[in-house]
């Protein structure tokens, strides 16, 4: 497989647009929308072959790190939930 080369400023155009994408989603648990834009550009960086569409692409990728993000937060949830019940069991 051929190794693509991107620029500088394609590299901080495609950032910028990342973190207006993710900006749609907000803060999801503990994540902020900058940490879903970095996780996006992460796995655009470590794409090898040449992308028709970068920007489809991108935003597929900062959905997907979106909905990872909901899912980590949500088990968080249930794991503090269940700290929280068993906290409250009274044992004999």
């Amino acid at each position: 497989m051929q190794e693509v080369e991107r620029s500088r400023a394609e590299i901080v155009s495609m950032f910028v647009a990342a973190k207006k994408m993710a900006c749609r989603y907000g803060q999801i648990g503990l994540t902020e929308p900058d940490d879903i834009a970095q996780s996006a550009m992460l796995k655009l960086l470590r794409r090898k072959e040449n992308l028709q569409s970068p920007i489809g692409w991108l935003a597929k990728a900062v959905h997907s790190s979106a909905m990872d993000a909901g899912r980590i937060a949500s088990r968080d949830r249930r794991a503090l939930w269940n700290c929280s019940i068993e906290s409250l069991v009274v044992c004999e």
